[in-house]
């Protein structure tokens, strides 16, 4: 494993979600069952929601700590390195002896849409045991990659940092997933009611309101969301749905997405963190936004991420409440 060096800024944001090894390819079509498709290009790099979660965090120039687990192999380096440069801290990493680090098939049309073929291996072995190590009192953020409630022991881990978080009163917002509603939907609606805000896109909102209309579907969630929800809604931006029932559309989605692999991880970052700290919804959308729209503007999962001065370019930043503690 390569050296951990100390971050320099003390982590207040929490993120507990997938560390992979992502591979990429980019084809003109996916291939039909039987088929061989050659790849016009191909890149290897770090990815999984967590660890996206984490990198576009820290374009914030906020402290963030990952809490996931990987495997004692080679892939676990190259699944790292971009949070490693970042400063990511990582001292709540689990090294798994057994398992191997995750690794997903990121294929990728010129409509810059994704599919994924994964492996979780390490990931899902999260342990318990480990997790309640972390100070998650002292979190202002706790963010929850939902697919880390995907099976156990990794759901029990995540259930408990819930738990804790909860009742410390650290505010929660979950990055939804369309497997965990059709696979976790007990495990979702247990973790509800501790939710302050959620993330999630038109087809996983659609899943969970039963309804096809989308219309409809915002109707449902404007009566059975979270206290916050983020819609997200690729190139028209995403739209806020506050405690009260009204919405905020936020338009600057990515128009012509070459990559969307990191985006949805990228805008529930930023989105997120805006809330916790007290922004309105419109600035909360427009600051998820540019994260995402900026990552899908690149071929990659982790690495397509903004920088700090990229995300300063756009002007997402004009108004964002610093704290001491943070990196200038």
């Amino acid at each position: 494993m390569l050296p951990r060096p100390t971050p320099n800024v003390r982590p207040t944001m929490y993120i507990v979600g997938d560390v992979n090894v992502d591979l990429g390819m980019r084809v003109e079509a996916l291939p039909a069952e039987g088929d061989d498709v050659q790849a016009s290009s191909r890149a290897i790099g770090s990815g999984g929601g967590g660890l996206n979660a984490a990198v576009a965090a820290r374009a914030l120039g906020v402290g963030v700590s990952l809490v996931g687990r990987v495997g004692d192999d080679p892939l676990a380096e190259i699944a790292l390195a971009t949070a490693w440069r970042l400063g990511v801290d990582l001292s709540h990493l689990q090294i798994d002896r057994v398992e191997p680090t995750g690794t997903c098939m990121v294929v990728t049309t010129p409509s810059g849409e994704r599919t994924l073929f994964s492996h979780r291996g390490a990931n899902v072995a999260l342990d318990r045991r480990l997790t309640r190590h972390v100070p998650i009192h002292l979190a202002e953020l706790l963010l929850v990659s939902a697919y880390a409630l995907l099976a156990e022991p990794q759901r029990g881990a995540t259930m408990d940092l819930i738990e804790r978080a909860s009742a410390a009163k650290v505010p929660i917002a979950m990055d939804l997933g369309l497997a965990v509603i059709e696979r976790a939907r007990p495990t979702l609606l247990n973790a509800w009611p501790k939710i302050g805000m959620m993330l999630l896109n038109e087809s996983e909102l659609r899943a969970l309101a039963g309804e096809h209309d989308l219309e409809r579907a915002l109707a449902w969630l404007q009566a059975h969301g979270t206290s916050v929800n983020a819609l997200k809604r690729g190139a028209r931006g995403s739209t806020l749905i506050g405690s009260d029932g009204v919405r905020f559309e936020c338009p600057g989605g990515a128009e012509n997405p070459v990559d969307t692999t990191a985006c949805g991880d990228a805008f529930a970052a930023g989105c997120s963190l805006s809330w916790a700290r007290g922004m309105n919804l419109e600035a909360c959308g427009r600051v998820g936004n540019a994260l995402g729209a900026l990552t899908a503007s690149r071929a990659g999962s982790a690495e397509s991420i903004p920088n700090s001065e990229e995300l300063q370019r756009s002007g997402a930043l004009d108004h964002w409440p610093s704290r001491q503690g943070d990196e200038a």
